[in-house]
């Protein structure tokens, strides 16, 4: 995976801990931190995966977490689903931000294949001093 990628795996993972989780299960409250629900530990191991995890097999593979799984089964639970969704929508919005540039980049004039050392200094290579 591109290092791109793993940030943003990693900064959308803390953004909805912080936020969307945290009021899922504690509407209303600024008490209990996102970490405490969905820790670093957990977040490293999806960003250091390697893969991109597109089931709950997969995520099962790579990481467990208590309020992700029924028991000990890859039966995910509400916030599960949640969490594979969102590694989905993440995994898209990169390659489609990738996509637009790449697009961007294959639209540019090609201008380096006609500089010249000659042009490029102006002609200064080939001035003589008098």
């Amino acid at each position: 995976m591109a290092k791109g990628l793993f940030e943003a795996i990693r900064n959308g993972l803390v953004e909805w801990r912080d936020g969307d989780l945290v009021d899922d299960i504690y509407p209303g409250t600024t008490t209990i931190s996102g970490g405490t629900l969905l820790g670093d530990d957990i977040v490293q191991q999806l960003v250091l995966s390697g893969i991109r995890i597109k089931t709950k097999e997969q995520l099962h593979q790579y990481m467990w977490w208590y309020l992700g799984f029924h028991g000990d089964t890859t039966d995910l639970t509400s916030h599960g689903r949640k969490l594979l969704e969102l590694l989905h929508s993440i995994y898209t919005e990169y390659d489609r931000v990738e996509e637009e540039e790449n697009a961007q980049l294959a639209s540019l004039p090609q201008v380096w294949s006609e500089v010249t050392p000659e042009n490029f200094y102006g002609g200064a290579m080939s001035r003589t001093s008098a």
